[in-house]
């Protein structure tokens, strides 16, 4: 009697964590974590335990659509972090009902999978399924690398390296997987059930996990640029956008400034210089004199010049957004943006992703939004290119989010990302995502950052295959299925053949 009594004061709820187990303590706890995890004020660590509260939800079964409810609620919030002018809330109410929706299906279907495969197979079915919904959102949605797991953890930079390998949902996997783990062992403890598969899975988990994190620092240790250019970046940061489209002096006084900001930038005798995305607003009748201004202006100080701008008749018509490259006086390219973000007033004209052969080594470029599609950050890694110049416009809700998201794509193909943006932090990163110089908006002394610059492209597996990562979770989930089914087949045989009482 007295050693059962003992064993019970051992459990969980013995402890005065038996409101662990109420349905509503479970939603709001998740809630909170989601909530807090992503986008703007971003917390890294609840990114990796906000499944938690919903996957125990789910086993305890309580209400399925009280669990829908709260996961849009909590992705709606989430999105809505990164509201301000001039981003509007119907972004936020569009993407956050679908991540809501989708996350309740993979958890549904992460609980059906352990009531018919048992526990070790559902740890496993987790991962799996947010990789593989993460890979072919990123690929399709029109909101691309939003939402991704990875952008939860940008700071750290030793995990990060493992997209070299994976992609960006390489990290996805992982949180996922501690998650499940994280759920599977609070279960146990809370019942008093001590269970070695759970501890054998753990003890993989942290074996893998501490491979990774060596994999990164000696990566970052062991990588020694050869070859470094200097460029600058150049934002002019008197005007927001809604200042140069409502008002003709505005207009025109911006664009004589920025290119004084070019010349003072050329002047200084560097390869190259990247004006954020619209820094030019120009007229149709003007286009032409404005680039022989900059074709004169690179091939007067033999610099290479990358300069964003905006082609529009009035401010009520959809307007074309380009960004030209120019080296020595030559037009390398004159590119229009590919992908466009929901509510921009552009028009899209399709064009090539070209590497571009400048002075320094092979280049390409791309235009803000441009890379939230891993469709053409993957082609600048198979171009080998080793710098891509980002022209950017941001505003104060994605500030500096949007940025460091780049650091990713960096990582994954190995390649520079020298990014110029207006009305949000700039900031220049090498193949590994380290930083190489950054300024922000508010710092309006800050016009023209200079930074150093390597081009040479790293070599990283995910450049060589981009997709491995998504068969093999593919093939994961036909295993998992396959081994699903089979339980339930051997489940049903012993049913139909087990002698009657």
């Amino acid at each position: 009697m007295n050693s059962q009594v003992n064993k019970k004061n051992l459990s969980l709820k013995s402890f005065g964590v038996s409101c662990w187990q109420s349905p509503g303590f479970l939603l709001i706890l998740g809630s909170l974590l989601a909530i807090a995890s992503g986008m703007r004020w971003n917390v890294s660590i609840a990114a990796w335990i906000f499944p938690v509260p919903f996957l125990y939800y789910l086993r305890l079964g309580y209400s399925k659509k009280w669990l829908l409810l709260t996961l849009v609620f909590s992705f709606t919030l989430q999105v809505s972090k990164i509201v301000s002018d001039p981003f509007y809330i119907f972004i936020a109410l569009f993407s956050g009902p679908l991540s809501g929706l989708f996350f309740w299906l993979i958890y549904l279907l992460k609980d059906k999978i352990r009531k018919l495969g048992g526990e070790t197979i559902s740890i496993f079915a987790l991962p799996v399924l947010i990789s593989i919904y993460e890979i072919v959102s990123a690929r399709f949605s029109p909101l691309g690398t939003w939402g991704m797991f990875a952008n939860t953890q940008m700071e750290d930079l030793s995990f990060l390296q493992l997209v070299s390998v994976t992609g960006a949902a390489g990290i996805a996997f992982f949180m996922s997987w501690f998650a499940a783990l994280f759920e599977a062992l609070l279960f146990a403890l809370s019942e008093d059930k001590p269970d070695k598969n759970i501890l054998s899975q753990i003890g993989v988990f942290a074996t893998s996990i501490l491979a990774v994190y060596f994999f990164g620092v000696v990566r970052l240790d062991m990588a020694r640029p050869s070859k470094v250019i200097e460029a600058a970046t150049v934002s002019y940061k008197t005007y927001e956008v809604s200042d140069v489209m409502n008002s003709e002096d505005a207009r025109k006084d911006n664009n004589r400034h920025i290119i004084e900001l070019i010349e003072k930038a050329a002047q200084k005798n560097i390869s190259l210089v990247v004006t954020n995305e619209g820094a030019l607003f120009l007229l149709p009748t003007e286009v032409d004199s404005t680039l022989e201004k900059l074709i004169q202006i690179s091939k007067t100080y033999s610099t290479d010049l990358v300069v964003g701008y905006i082609i529009y008749k009035n401010k009520n018509e959809k307007f074309v957004n380009k960004s030209i490259w120019i080296s020595k006086g030559e037009i390398l390219q004159n590119y229009h943006k590919q992908f466009v973000p929901p509510g921009e007033p552009s028009v899209h004209i399709a064009d090539e992703i070209k590497l571009l052969h400048t002075p320094f080594g092979a280049a390409s470029m791309a235009i803000c939004y441009d890379f939230d599609s891993i469709s053409i950050t993957d082609a600048h890694g198979k171009i080998h290119s080793s710098l891509v110049a980002l022209p950017s416009s941001d505003w104060r809700g994605i500030d500096p989010v949007h940025t460091q998201m780049s650091r990713i794509r960096a990582i994954e193909n190995g390649y520079s990302v020298v990014r110029s943006v207006r009305a949000a932090a700039s900031e220049v990163y090498d193949g590994l995502g380290r930083s190489r110089a950054m300024s922000l908006w508010k710092e309006t002394e800050n016009e023209i950052m200079l930074a150093q610059v390597p081009v040479e492209p790293v070599f990283t597996i995910y450049k060589l295959a981009p997709n491995w990562f998504l068969w093999l979770n593919l093939l994961g989930l036909l295993l998992i299925i396959y081994k699903v089914w089979f339980s339930s087949s051997s489940s049903r045989n012993f049913l139909r053949h087990r002698p009657p009482p």
